[in-house]
């Protein structure tokens, strides 16, 4: 999988925005769907290849475009951080080494809730 090379700022879509959407219980919510960015919709070269809604708990769904090789998915968590601290900077002034720092630390407090770790990285080697 090739890197993108740039971060986008992903606005809710106007149109989307405005639409009332019915929920599992009946009940219309205002839909917040970002836009797809021009570049994406014009052009054969990209795919989906995941969405995370976040919620009292996360619900994603995937495409397996990489099949076994989950050093594929680590490439896409490191992109996927890398646009965060790119977008952090240029709205916030953020250095994106904070941002980097910051993400590392949620991740490993995550991993380490879920597996029982503690701070380390999950092969034992910091």
């Amino acid at each position: 999988m090739r890197p993108t090379s740039r971060s986008w700022r992903c606005p809710m879509s106007a149109k989307s925005s405005r639409q009332s959407k019915p929920s599992r219980t009946g009940v219309n919510k205002m839909s917040r769907e970002l836009e797809v960015p021009a570049m994406v919709v014009e052009s054969s070269e990209f795919n989906e290849i995941l969405r995370v809604w976040i919620g009292s708990d996360a619900v994603v769904t995937m495409q397996d475009l990489f099949g076994p090789n989950a050093h594929n998915w680590g490439m896409v968590l490191a992109d996927i951080g890398m646009h965060i601290a790119r977008m952090r900077l240029e709205q916030d002034g953020i250095p994106e080494i904070e941002t980097l720092q910051a993400l590392e630390e949620g991740y490993r407090g995550r991993m380490s809730e879920q597996f029982n770790i503690q701070h380390r990285s999950l092969t034992g080697r910091n």
